[in-house]
């Protein structure tokens, strides 16, 4: 429902606490090497079942726009309440339309409010949701990034420019996906695949796997067509035009600078938190133990990916001025 949260108990006012978005605010080096080294490890030599390990993909694109609505839901309900409002209350679409209002227009007004979620935990207990106004725009942050990156790569990686690229892309795409063991497809593709299964004209397992195969090789299209309709969602627009592509890849470029300085900050608080450093005798042995911070390996890894990054949204912006 919320994704990347923290969850923890208060028992003195019997409640369950939620911080939304929690890993990108506060634990980004976890959040950013779990998607590195999975991908590093996977060293089979023959890949059968291909596995999208990044956090930000389709179906987690899914569930952040779910996250943005719960939020901007609950915020609503909580202003309705808070103003003494009589019932009945308005339907979800208001509800979601004023919670959106306060928290863009009036985030110190969100901020003071008792914002509540439902249906989170099989329980009469109260669940608090907190820290919204920040979890709402980090859920945006990442959904830009993501989509961003996604079309970026795929621009980039087969030479397409950004307006024949529009041009082809449908006007209403599903953000349905479902997980098939590690790949995301399309649910209407998989709704065919079930189809031709019940209709025989797909009858063995090679036929089957070999569908999951182009599923894969048209999956960089998929995924790019998903970040565009994430990208008509975020500006409201049915067309994302080049002037906005090139303010949004500017926008991507700030939120890639926040990404790698939040995995140098968080990482740095194994050196500078006091209450981990008690558990060595001195910094020479926490250095044995961890290695110097400036030495570690994921924190490179994030620099180059910066780099990396930036360099291909030039390479796309270059292609638009040609």
């Amino acid at each position: 429902m919320l994704p990347f949260s923290m969850v923890y108990e208060d028992r003195k006012a019997d409640s369950l606490i939620v911080m939304p978005a929690y890993y990108w605010l506060y634990n980004m080096y976890a959040l950013e090497r779990n998607a590195w080294k999975y991908h590093k490890r996977d060293i089979r030599k023959t890949v059968v079942q291909h596995i999208e390990t990044d956090y930000l993909a389709p179906d987690t694109a899914a569930e952040l726009l779910q996250g943005i609505r719960l939020l901007e839901r609950w915020t609503g309900y909580a202003w309705f309440i808070a103003e003494h409002m009589d019932s009945p209350f308005p339907d979800d679409a208001e509800l979601e339309s004023k919670g959106r209002e306060v928290i863009t227009n009036t985030p110190e007004v969100a901020n003071s409010l008792l914002v509540t979620g439902e249906l989170m935990e099989r329980s009469n207990r109260p669940v608090r949701i907190v820290k919204v106004v920040r979890a709402w725009n980090a859920y945006r942050q990442m959904l830009l990034y993501y989509a961003v990156k996604s079309i970026a790569r795929y621009l980039s990686d087969y030479g397409i420019q950004y307006e024949y690229f529009t041009a082809q892309v449908p006007e209403t795409i599903s953000l349905n996906w479902v997980n098939m063991g590690g790949q995301l497809v399309p649910e209407e593709k998989v709704d065919a695949l079930r189809a031709s299964i019940r209709t025989g004209l797909l009858n063995s397992w090679d036929e089957i796997h070999d569908m999951y195969e182009q599923w894969w090789q048209n999956y960089p299209r998929d995924r790019a067509e998903n970040a565009y309709e994430v990208l008509r969602v975020l500006t409201n627009s049915t067309v994302v035009s080049s002037e906005q592509w090139n303010e949004l890849q500017n926008q991507a470029i700030e939120i890639r600078k926040y990404i790698e300085e939040q995995v140098y900050l968080t990482k740095k608080k194994d050196y500078t938190n006091f209450y981990r450093g008690i558990t060595y005798r001195n910094e020479a042995e926490r250095d044995a133990v961890l290695g110097t911070i400036d030495d570690n390996t994921f924190i490179k890894a994030a620099k180059e990916e910066t780099v990396a990054f930036n360099a291909m949204l030039s390479k796309v912006k270059a292609s638009m001025s040609k």
